[in-house]
């Protein structure tokens, strides 16, 4: 099984591939809207695929903190080229987060997958040490009125899911968004 890279090498990826406010919105969503039961749903989050699948993507975002584990979602906002199917990524850190890297064995839940267009499936999971890899890199924390803001990076090496893929496919992801812990 090949190593997630190191917090240098995520460093100069979160450099040359930012969230910030430049970031294209998914429309309606370029700023956090608060929803009940400590979930926010925010933009900018953006996307790369590359090895099997090569794409750039926008995404959205949404944060649930609940019973002590801050779970995140991130999905694309439309279609992505060269992608059948693309499940929302899941990562689920224990709370309280700090500006650290979470590999696949710190995190609550972690899985990623997606399917070529050419029907080549990939896939990551914390729950099989031979399904790739998966590690939120969490950059920025920062308290603002009872809400946590965060802006954090995913980075998943997807391993064939099935007989017949071959290859593998790189996923990274880059966000900000907020939370507030569940009463």
């Amino acid at each position: 099984m090949r190593r997630l890279p190191s917090l240098a090498v995520l460093a100069v990826l979160v450099a040359a591939f930012p969230a910030s406010a430049e970031a294209p919105a998914a429309p309606g969503a370029a700023a956090p809207a608060q929803a009940e039961n400590g979930q926010v749903t925010a933009n900018p989050c953006s996307g790369r695929l590359s090895g099997g699948v090569e794409a750039d993507f926008t995404c959205t975002v949404s944060a649930v903190a609940k019973d002590g584990v801050i779970t995140f979602e991130i999905q694309p906002t439309g279609p992505v080229k060269g992608v059948k199917a693309f499940p929302p990524v899941v990562v689920a850190a224990r709370s309280p987060l700090s500006m650290q890297e979470y590999t696949h064995r710190d995190l609550a839940k972690a899985r990623a997958s997606v399917t070529t267009s050419k029907g080549a499936s990939f896939a990551a999971s914390e729950k099989l040490a031979d399904r790739g890899d998966l590690a939120l890199l969490v950059q920025t924390l920062e308290m603002n009125r009872g809400e946590t803001l965060i802006q954090a990076g995913v980075h998943a090496h997807l391993v064939p899911a099935k007989t017949g893929a071959k290859g593998e496919v790189q996923l990274d992801l880059q966000f900000e968004t907020g939370y507030r812990a569940a009463p």
